[in-house]
């Protein structure tokens, strides 16, 4: 798994982590970050490095071989026997912002201890 799926990741499952100000400073941030693979990942890792308990949640993704199953190829499409596409890497951003907005703008925060 890469830091942009465990990240996204984090996003869709944990959005709790989130506080309200680390959402609308994401919301702010993620649109104008690079859409190139290599420069989103270093973009994202900047981020989320300043936010020790997201940064912490998105490592636990990284390095937990089971949380790859909803990116990967074994993924079965619903209804059919078929495997669901692989990610392309300038899906990663699309996916980014449609987490962000699908978890975190107007939804409930719960307060992120530190």
């Amino acid at each position: 798994m890469s830091l942009h799926k465990a990240f996204i990741s984090t996003i869709a499952e944990q959005p709790e982590l989130f506080s309200p100000e680390d959402s609308q400073d994401l919301l702010e941030q993620a649109p104008t970050w690079s859409e190139d693979e290599v420069e989103l990942g270093n973009q994202i890792y900047k981020w989320a490095k300043a936010r020790k308990n997201i940064y912490g949640a998105a490592l636990d993704r990284l390095s937990n071989k089971d949380s790859d199953k909803s990116f990967s190829g074994d993924v079965r499409l619903p209804g059919s026997g078929t495997k669901a596409p692989e990610i392309k890497a300038e899906d990663y951003k699309p996916m980014l912002l449609n987490a962000i907005h699908r978890n975190l703008v107007n939804q409930p925060q719960a307060t992120a201890s530190s």
